[in-house]
Order: structure tokens, then sequence, then C-alpha cells
């Protein structure tokens, strides 16, 4: 009979997973191995996920959510930390005795990573956030901690219609790219395998003064960061950002699990 303790992560399609390895390797150094396992939860409907997963195994005691699933997760959680709530996007969730709760931990990672060796050290005060889903949502909410306004680059006219503060790329010419130095890579595009992609920026516009922040992180020279730095720009991808988030989750979970 399996007594380990169960975490996983939600997604579609997930492909490499770097939670799987990240996790294992840390139950490894702390002596856990035998007390956790980390699975692959790859489901196109989250329904069916909850119906499978969930509500049929009592071992489970928290997931990891990612791609597409962060915010219409919340559509099946009993309740939201206060981050996850102001943000709208869920990509940690935890049981607590019979309750599902949802946790936002990309705002801690992206703010530890992002907030002294970017936000601090350029001064910057103005970001463009490429895309609008739960990761640019967590951007979001770190960049008004800190008072860094910021618009949404969406690439369809129907989805700007939902989204307050957003311009489509296309709107993108020299005086806004010279208003919001900080150009921040929220979607997948130019994740692993599709490398050569990257989101559709007038590159050539780019001043040298300028940062580009890449959240994809497979590979670690992501095209669009590479065509920031051909500019002469800064640029960074999102591995700090993503141990960051996993070593918050953790520490969630790790609390549920004490309590039990």
């Amino acid at each position: 009979m399996n007594t380990k303790k169960i975490l996983g992560l939600l997604g579609y399609p997930l492909g490499h997973s770097f939670s799987q390895a990240f996790f294992t390797q840390k139950w490894q150094e702390l002596g856990l191995q035998n007390d956790y396992e980390y699975r692959l939860f790859e489901y196109k409907n989250i329904g069916d996920f909850f119906e499978n997963e969930v509500l049929n195994n009592k071992n489970l005691l928290g997931f990891n959510v990612t791609i597409p699933h962060k915010q219409n997760i919340i559509n099946y959680l009993d309740d939201l930390n206060e981050t996850a709530r102001a943000v709208g996007a869920v990509n940690t969730v935890k049981r607590e005795g019979d309750k599902w709760v949802g946790y936002n931990t990309d705002v801690i990672g992206f703010e530890q990573s992002a907030a002294i060796s970017i936000f601090k050290e350029y001064g910057f005060r103005g970001a463009l956030i490429l895309g609008a889903g739960g990761a640019a949502k967590a951007v979001s909410y770190v960049l008004q901690k800190y008072g860094i306004e910021h618009l949404f680059v969406l690439r369809g006219s129907e989805t700007k219609k939902t989204i307050a503060n957003s311009i489509l790329y296309a709107d993108i010419d020299i005086d806004i790219i010279k208003k919001y130095p900080l150009i921040i890579n929220a979607t997948p595009c130019g994740t692993f395998p599709d490398v050569t992609k990257k989101p559709d920026f007038p590159y050539h516009l780019l001043p040298k003064k300028h940062f580009l922040y890449d959240l994809v992180y497979n590979p670690s020279l992501t095209a669009f960061m590479y065509a920031g730095a051909v500019q002469g720009c800064g640029v960074k991808n999102g591995e700090e950002m993503l141990h960051l988030q996993a070593e918050a989750a953790w520490q969630i979970w790790r609390k549920v699990a004490e309590i039990n």
C-alpha cells in the first residue's frame, strides 16, 4: 500500500518537467524520498483531473498549476489566499482538511528575482508585459507593488476589450518603447522545443538602456533575450524565478504536512 504523500504538476501539455526533478532532488537531500513522490498530471480538462486524481486520492497533499490552468483552476477551489485572490491566478494548491486552497508563488519568485537585480539597479519606472495570462497577472501584481507603471501587450483586439491597460503589438512605436524600458515576456513563446520563436516585438527599436526579462527558462538564452542582447539590452531568463517559486510552494506544502 502506497503511504507516500503525493504532490504534482497540473498542466497541458507538460513535456519536460522542471518541477519533478527539482522536488525529487530536494527530497533526496532532505532524506524524505520515502515520504513524498511527485507526479505529472497532464490534463486538458480540469474537471477530469479532479474526478480522476483529487477526489479519489487521499494521499494527494497538493499540486502546482501551469499553463493553461492558472486562472480556470480557481473555479474548482474552496478558497484562495490573499495574494492569489488579488492576482486572479493560482500556481500552487494545497489540501487543508477537506478544502483545497489556492496560492500564487509566481509573485514570490518574480519579486525576489527582479526587485533588487532589476528594479532597484536600473531604476525602471515603466514596463511592458507581453501576454495577459496567469503569469502576466502575477508580474503585474509585483509591478504595482513597486509603483512601476505598465501595460499588457496583446495579440488580439478581442482580448484587448477584456484587459484594462492593454495595447496590441501593432501599437508599439518608439515613443511607447522609450516610456517602458523594461520588457517582460510572460508568454510561453520560445519555450523548448520551439526555440526559434519569439514575441512579435519591434526589437530593432530597442535602446541599449532597456532590459528584457523572459519568464521562459528553457532554453537558457531564448530568441527573445537574444534579440534584445543584439541591441545591447540587459537580459535575464526565468530560471531563478522558477526555483524561487518552487521553493515557496514547498514551504506551503511542508506546513500542511507537519499539521497532518
